[in-house]
């Protein structure tokens, strides 16, 4: 249905900025100080809220 390749798309997304990210932060291309919250905002506006709301969603039909 349309939630899971949403989120299918999101998850891909996300996955490939954490990935890049994480090796920035890593070998010191990025550091903390200066660029974890632009990369934050990045996973934001690539659907990091959305796709927690989905999982919630999902979690609270069946646990609820």
């Amino acid at each position: 249905d349309d939630e899971n390749e949403q989120m299918s798309i999101i998850k891909t997304n996300l996955s490939n900025t954490i990935k890049e990210g994480m090796f920035a932060f890593f070998n010191g291309t990025k550091t903390i100080e200066n660029d974890y919250d632009a990369w934050l905002a990045d996973l934001e506006a690539q659907g990091l809220s959305t796709l927690m709301e989905i999982y919630q969603s999902a979690y609270d039909a069946q646990y609820k």
